[in-house]
């Protein structure tokens, strides 16, 4: 047990750099911040865990390209390289120690928010706005106009940019990583699927939603909810389901 904390403190003294890192980034891109959910489940289910083998030559392994990649980002001043070399080392740490299953391990590899990028490469900038012109023909018929964009959405005054993050690719990475931990957590094969489906539906509901606080004078909210209600409110029914037994 010392050695494990004695390792654990290390560890998160040398990638300290890195958790502040992730941090500033979630604070920063509110749509990033559903990886802070594979912070915690990884974190959850090890504790209730009644441990495995460890998996030595596997966590040695991610430790050693965790630090190589910290190494790296500090050499080369690229901070966001540290937050994969987090990850790794989490898992490293816990397979070497035999602090979880191999699964639950990887599941911390989630915790590494979809880089921007990724967003524009997979059409991203066309899906989003397409998406929220879908959402404000959904509230013209109760009567809100919106007005719908391929740069921004407007409503009177306020104004909420459209950005290629919101066309979903966080909220699908999202329920990918949600079903693995359905997986983890015994959860039948139907519940995989379904889970995907619902941050599909969820995630157009919170365009909808948006807008309507768009329309409603709170530009503010409308950004926070098209970013986070997409894969907070999947994530907190599937949570308490599998927690309450619902599998």
């Amino acid at each position: 047990m010392r050695a494990t904390v004695a390792l654990g403190l290390a560890l998160a003294l040398a990638f300290s750099p890195a958790v502040y890192d992730l941090v500033r980034h979630w604070l920063a891109n509110p749509w990033s911040s559903y990886s802070a959910v594979f912070v915690a489940l990884p974190g959850w289910l090890a504790w209730r865990s009644e441990g495995a083998r460890p998996q030595r030559a596997a966590g040695f392994g991610l430790l050693a390209a965790g630090l190589v990649l910290q190494l790296l980002a500090a050499l080369a001043v690229m901070p966001a390289l540290g937050r994969p070399a987090l990850a790794l080392a989490v898992a490293g740490f816990l397979l070497l120690r035999g602090l979880a299953p191999p699964g639950v391990a990887l599941l911390a590899l989630f915790a590494v928010p979809v880089p921007h990028t990724f967003a524009d490469l997979t059409g991203g900038d066309a899906v989003a706005p397409e998406l929220f012109r879908a959402a404000s023909d959904v509230l013209r018929l109760v009567g809100v106009t919106v007005a719908a964009g391929s740069h921004e959405v407007v409503a009177g005054a306020a104004v909420l940019d459209v950005d290629s993050s919101q066309a979903g690719l966080p909220v699908a990475v999202a329920m990918v990583g949600l079903a693995a931990y359905a997986h983890l957590r015994g959860a039948p094969a139907r519940w995989l699927p379904a889970i995907v489906a619902a941050g599909v539906v969820a995630h157009f509901a919170a365009v909808v939603v948006a807008e309507g606080l768009l329309a409603a004078g709170l530009p503010g909210a409308a950004g926070l909810a098209v970013d986070l209600l997409g894969w907070l409110v999947p994530t907190a029914v599937v949570v308490r389901r599998l927690e309450a037994g619902g599998a």
